[in-house]
């Protein structure tokens, strides 16, 4: 019986909280590990690990060839589909790590680094965990069921960051972030397939691979993209610089992508299986869209902007000082994520309606800008890198922004609406905080700590005072969950009908 339009509003900020919970959990444990991570290791080992990430990375978004989210997106047959999904998405596996294995040569002479060859050859073997994950983890997003999420997506956390500190403190250097990945992606693997009751059958259909293949294509294509796009600074400083300046790049990168990016990754992780099956009903899109734009903004906006002004001392207290070339890199690097932030929420509705090409369109237009700015940036310095990712995001999340709501027939005034509360709020907290940081005498500990807790205040009391509605309708929304979680318990201890066996 398909779901009621409350139904699927509920689950999508149940789900949104039980992630979130997995989240700020997990992004806990890394942030602690990358503290301790930061004082045993040196930029270098850093540098060498993204380097090899970066080619693993790109390659990463042929996994499955987007069969898992056609999966999603797909209501006939889930059992079959389910079955044919994990097929190709293992063959797909298989052939990436055997790419990676005989083409890391190709990617040392690219970067000119000899070290990354073995680097990459170890992280090849993520390919095959990944490709057993991908389909338990998309049935439990179809089901909406995020809470089973929370143990695989913790353990792949703790995992990572034990075995990394482990053995950085045994002094493996490069290969103790290495260790840490592999374990981190084997332990989520064995989670998964623990908390998922879906197991594979024997057996292959060739109309449903061509369905899925064919919803997938487009997300591949994005993905690609997505991934080249995400991963274009690295690439280039890679290329242009040395290992040392990519580490210290990656260390800038580490809070903005753990606070902000990270946040509107887990949004769209609820939001898209929910805008899927209202896909029929535009006014019921429209209104999900606006609603995931004002509270993601309440979030990011002071995030961002308090990274920026609390850098310094952030640095200076966690890494210590000799992080320092990466303060200036982490403040555009935060106002960077922020206004990526702010029209996140657009590729899943354009996947939702099923017409994912819109963001192979801004994808293609995006890289072929990109390239060239952050070529001749990256001859400059890693922050003319980071400046370079600030001007490109400002004109594509306006554009973005501007073609979805052409697309869901949503005014500006009703978009900029739900941006107001976020941006007055933020505004004030900036000005207070910058007026705040020019009269303190603290070394910087204190001062970070005392920056940060008034910057929280007045955020909070200037929503409170100029949009009180949206502190009221977050509240509610939280007090409906919670009257909600006793049903939510007992329905997860019932049989579960729709499950997939």
């Amino acid at each position: 019986m398909p779901a009621s339009k409350q139904e699927i509003a509920h689950a999508t900020v149940s789900g949104v909280a039980w992630i979130y919970l997995a989240f700020a959990l997990g992004k806990g444990l890394v942030f602690v590990s990358t503290i301790i991570l930061a004082r045993l290791l040196v930029p270098a080992d850093f540098g060498l690990l993204a380097l090899g990430l970066l080619a693993v990375g790109i390659l990463d978004g042929l996994r499955g060839l987007g069969v898992g989210a056609a999966l999603i997106y797909r209501k006939e047959d889930p059992e079959r589909a389910a079955s044919v999904a994990f097929f190709i998405s293992l063959a797909v596996g298989g052939a990436l790590t055997l790419a990676v294995l005989l083409g890391a040569p190709l990617a040392g002479s690219f970067f000119q680094e000899p070290r990354v060859v073995p680097v990459l050859r170890a992280l090849s073997v993520s390919f095959l965990l990944s490709a057993l994950t991908s389909v338990p983890a998309a049935l439990i997003r179809k089901q909406l069921a995020f809470r089973r999420r929370i143990v695989p997506e913790l353990g792949k956390t703790a995992a990572k960051g034990l075995v990394s500190v482990l053995l950085a403190l045994a002094g493996f250097g490069v290969w103790s972030l290495v260790g840490g990945q592999l374990a981190g992606a084997a332990a989520s693997t064995l989670l998964y397939w623990r908390v998922c009751r879906w197991r594979p059958r024997l057996g292959f259909d060739r109309g449903i691979a061509r369905e899925l293949l064919g919803y997938g294509g487009q997300i591949v294509l994005i993905a690609v993209l997505g991934l080249v796009l995400k991963n274009v600074d690295y690439l280039m400083i890679g290329r242009r610089l040395e290992a040392s300046q990519l580490g210290y790049y990656t260390i800038a990168f580490r809070i903005p992508d753990l606070f902000i990016v990270s946040l509107c990754a887990i949004v769209s992780q609820a939001l898209f299986p929910a805008f899927a099956k209202l896909r029929d009903d535009v006014a019921a899109l429209r209104r999900g869209f606006l609603a995931a734009e004002r509270y993601t903004a309440l979030i990011t906006l002071p995030v961002g902007l308090g990274t920026a002004i609390v850098a310094p001392y952030f640095v200076e207290v966690f890494y210590t000082i000799r992080w320092a070339p990466a303060i200036p890199v982490m403040q555009s690097l935060a106002i960077y994520s922020l206004l990526q932030s702010l029209s996140y929420n657009a590729g899943d509705v354009y996947k939702a309606i099923g017409r994912p090409g819109f963001l192979n369109y801004f994808g293609s237009i995006r890289l072929a800008v990109t390239l060239p700015v952050l070529w001749i940036a990256a001859g400059e310095g890693i922050h003319w890198v980071a400046l370079g990712q600030v001007a490109i995001a400002l004109a594509f999340s306006a554009a973005q922004l501007v073609m979805v709501c052409r697309l869901l027939g949503v005014r500006a005034a009703a978009l900029l609406n739900s941006l107001r509360p976020a941006a007055v709020a933020a505004a004030v907290m900036a000005a207070a905080t910058l007026g705040l940081d020019r009269v303190l005498t603290l070394g910087p500990a204190p001062r970070l700590a005392a920056i940060s807790l008034a910057g929280a205040l007045v955020y909070v009391l200037t929503l409170q005072l100029t949009h009180p509605e949206a502190i009221a309708d977050a509240v509610a929304l939280l007090r409906r969950r919670k009257e909600r979680r006793e049903d939510d318990l007992e329905k997860d201890l019932a049989p579960d009908e729709d499950s997939y066996h």
